[in-house]
C-alpha cells in the first residue's frame, strides 16, 4: 500500500513539474517570436501576417504560408524554428523558364510546359518570349511544337544572367534565332546539337565576348565554327 502511495506522490510531482514546464514554455516571453526571416523570395514588399510577439510553439504558421503561396511563382513554403525567438520561411520557386504573349498578356511556363502564371501584364523575370510559335492549352499545360520543346528543355543550362538577356526567341522556317537585349541576334539554326551550341554560347558569355555594343550578330549554327560578326 505504501508503495502505491509513494508511486502516486511521484506521479503528482512529475505532473506538477510538467505543468510548470508547459506554463513556462507557453507563457514565457523568452519564447516570443522576435524575428521572422523569409528566404528565397525576391519581393521585398510582401505583406504577410505579423507573427512577432506570438509564442514560437503555438503560432499559426499557415497565416504566413498561405499569403506567400498566393504568388503563382511559389511552389512550396517550408518553415523552421530557430530557438528561442526566430522563425524562418524558406520559399521554393516553381521556376519559370519562358513566356508567350496571348491577347496582350504574358503566359509563363516551366520546362515541363506547365503554366505557372497567366494574364500577367509584366515580364517579371525577364523571361525569353517565344515568337512564331503555334500553341494551344491542355488543362494547366501549354502545348507547343517539338522544336520549341527541344529548345525549352535546353534553356535551363544557360546562366540566369545570359538567359535574362534573351528578349525573344523566333522560330523562323530558315532557323531559330534569339534577339538579345543589346539589339543583336544569335543565329541558332536547327534544333539539332542544341547543347553543343549553348555550351559555345556560355563560353563566349563568360569570356565577356557577348557584351560588345558593336556586335551585329552571333552565329552558332555550326558550334565547331562559331562566328561573332561586328
Amino acid at each position: 500500500m505504501l508503495c502505491d502511495v509513494d508511486r502516486m506522490i511521484k506521479y503528482l510531482i512529475l505532473a506538477v513539474i510538467l505543468a510548470l514546464g508547459i506554463g513556462i514554455i507557453f507563457g514565457s516571453s523568452f519564447f516570443e517570436i522576435n524575428e521572422v526571416i523569409i528566404r528565397g523570395y525576391d519581393e521585398s514588399e510582401v505583406k504577410v501576417a505579423d507573427i512577432r510577439g506570438e509564442n514560437i510553439f503555438t503560432v499559426d504558421f499557415e497565416l504566413v504560408k498561405d499569403t506567400l503561396k498566393t504568388d503563382p511563382y511559389i511552389e512550396s513554403v517550408e518553415v523552421s524554428r530557430s530557438f528561442p525567438d526566430q522563425v524562418i520561411f524558406q520559399v521554393n520557386y516553381n521556376r519559370p523558364i519562358a513566356a508567350i504573349i496571348n491577347d496582350g498578356y504574358y503566359i509563363v511556363y516551366n520546362k515541363y510546359n506547365r503554366i505557372i502564371a497567366e494574364n500577367i501584364e509584366h515580364n517579371r523575370y525577364d523571361l525569353p518570349v517565344f515568337k512564331d510559335t503555334p500553341y494551344y492549352f491542355s488543362g494547366n499545360n501549354i502545348i507547343i511544337p517539338s522544336t520549341q520543346v527541344s529548345l525549352l528543355n535546353k534553356l535551363e543550362i544557360l546562366p540566369d544572367e545570359l538567359r535574362e538577356n534573351i528578349k525573344e526567341i523566333h522560330f523562323d522556317p530558315v532557323g531559330i534565332y534569339m534577339i538579345m537585349e543589346q539589339g543583336y541576334d544569335i543565329r541558332v539554326g536547327t534544333a539539332e546539337n542544341l547543347e553543343d551550341k549553348f555550351i559555345v554560347l556560355i563560353s563566349a558569355w563568360y569570356e565577356g565576348m557577348l557584351n560588345d555594343d558593336g556586335i551585329e550578330y552571333v552565329d552558332i549554327t555550326a558550334p565547331e565554327r562559331p562566328v561573332i560578326k561586328k
